[in-house]
């Protein structure tokens, strides 16, 4: 009788318990390992998606300017009093895109310059640094009743002069091909009808980097004669 409560009672040696503890971390581990796999592809699948959606958005507030716009500008015509060295030069290198647009009232209307004939002009830059990608304002203060206001860095910003439009945190690259009337190929953004604009993106998740791109083309709605 007293064997047989000796039998009950005897437990686990510490060896069976470290090979248990051992075996059981390792499935453990195994689990885990298989869980943060499929959890991080699930959230690089996830921010693929809002990628591609957010360089839609970026290329459409773009689009919506080039479309409604004038000309495509070598550089500023308007004084920027934060402009970099040498002034907005239109560059694909520099990854910087001026557009002239027409200056409207508060009724949408285009507000004409009496001597030419022709609308006032503000302008909108599309300028990257690092990794955002802005857009500048810089509006005709000539044209009388215009509801455009001119933007700032952000360092610089204030009430009447508010933040340069902030597109996008995860740019990458962009770039633009020029059309002329005649639909050729030109280097000559003056002369350019149409563009094409190509932007590329990319975001580091879980220590991978998704990409994505986006293009279109588009005609001036606007052209100055």
């Amino acid at each position: 009788m007293l064997d047989n409560i000796n039998k009950k009672e005897s437990g686990f040696t510490i060896t069976e318990l470290t090979v248990a503890i051992t075996a059981g971390s390792i499935v453990a581990l195994t689990v885990l390992s298989i869980s943060l796999f499929f959890f991080a592809d699930v959230m690089r699948a996830n921010s693929q998606t809002q990628l591609l959606a957010e360089s839609q958005i970026a290329l459409g507030r773009v689009v919506e300017d080039v479309r409604t716009g004038s000309a495509i500008l070598l550089s500023n015509t308007i004084a920027d009093a934060n402009e970099p060295v040498g002034g907005w030069i239109t560059s694909n290198s520099d990854l910087i895109l001026i557009v002239s647009t027409p200056a409207i009232d508060n009724t949408n209307n285009f507000i004409f310059d009496s001597d030419t004939g022709n609308p006032y002009q503000d302008e909108f830059i599309y300028f990257t640094l690092e990794n955002k990608l802005y857009k500048r304002i810089l509006a005709n203060t000539a044209a009388p009743g215009n509801i455009t206001t001119t933007t700032c860095p952000p360092l610089v910003a204030t009430s009447s002069c508010p933040e340069d439009k902030l597109l996008t945190r995860n740019f990458d690259d962009m770039t633009f091909n020029f059309f002329d009337l005649n639909n050729n190929s030109t280097a000559d953004p003056t002369a350019a009808r149409s563009v094409e604009i190509n932007i590329y993106m990319n975001k580091q998740v879980f220590g991978r980097i998704i990409t994505t791109e986006n293009n279109i083309r588009m005609s001036l709605r606007n052209p100055q004669s």
